[in-house]
């Protein structure tokens, strides 16, 4: 089990620039009722409720500060089987289309969410292994009832091989632009050069180029994309123009907007400018912020 904790702003005063920030102090919100929660959200429909994100699959819904017991959607058929004593796989991220509760617009009832589902490519091979796959798909809130999802409405748009269980990455952020921003982990294990990594092998080479640094994959990345576009492969979503290869004749992957990460777990923007900070998580000695 799990508890949540809010800050709680103490001071209400208006802050300069160079103002000390506020005494800020933890309050107690939802306590013993919560199996591993990943991701906090709110939809911006100014319900005030928060959506938790279970590990294992279910999003829960806080309203006027209840744990509300109606579960919001429930994933947990969708999942790849739990490891037993320690996983990084499951329900990992969730977020809100911008235009979520305005009904003249296309974005309306429309969330997203990240998932470690079971794919039809494993094992795979010693030098290509698949763990699971990585997925993103899209979801409407029901038309007759807010309270709850449509669980008959998923639409994936991604779904990525990853060849080991460590590295998911997760975060799911509209940026300031409309554009869905996904974090995806170079796929596992340590170094980005086992197998199932570029140039990596079993024998874990020094020099690999690794998936993170391989821009014909996905992995190792943050990704954006117009969730509600059709110009992407497939079909299923959009390539933004602006993304650094999004007419790139050389085989990279158009969806990639920042690359060279090993597992992007969190990130968030910065209201008043538009900055992305990513927490990119270390190995044995370094975690990085990257801007």
């Amino acid at each position: 089990m799990r508890s949540i904790l809010l800050p709680a702003v103490l001071a209400a005063s208006i802050l300069t620039a160079s103002a000390a920030p506020p005494p800020v102090r933890l309050e107690l919100l939802v306590e013993q009722q919560l199996q591993s929660p990943t991701t906090i959200t709110h939809a911006g429909d100014g319900s005030g409720r928060l959506f938790i994100t279970e590990q294992r699959g279910a999003i829960r819904v806080v309203k006027d500060g209840t744990l509300q017991p109606q579960v919001f959607l429930d994933l947990s058929a969708l999942l790849v089987p739990e490891r037993p004593n320690f996983d990084e796989r499951g329900l990992l991220g969730l977020a809100f289309h911008p235009d979520f509760e305005n009904a003249a617009l296309p974005g309306h009832r429309r969330f997203y969410v990240f998932y470690s589902a079971s794919s039809p490519n494993a094992p795979g091979t010693a030098a290509d292994p698949v763990d699971c796959r990585s997925i993103i798909a899209e979801y409407l809130v029901s038309a007759t009832d807010p309270a709850v999802a449509d669980p008959a409405s998923a639409r994936v748009l991604l779904a990525i091989d990853k060849p080991q269980f460590n590295h998911n990455g997760g975060q799911l952020a509209f940026g300031p632009d409309g554009f869905l921003y996904i974090g995806t982990g170079d796929g596992g294990s340590s170094n980005d050069n086992n197998a199932g990594h570029t140039g990596g092998s079993a024998a874990r080479p020094t020099g690999a180029l690794g998936n993170a640094q391989d821009l014909t994959r996905l992995l190792g990345k943050i990704l954006r994309i117009d969730p509600l576009g059709t110009n992407g492969p497939g079909g299923a979503y959009g390539i933004p123009a602006g993304n650094p290869y999004a007419a790139s004749p050389g085989g990279e992957r158009p969806e990639i907007f920042v690359f060279g990460l090993r597992n992007p777990w969190r990130f968030s923007f910065d209201r008043q400018d538009g900055r992305l900070f990513a927490a990119d998580v270390g190995q044995g000695s370094v975690e990085e912020v990257n801007i």
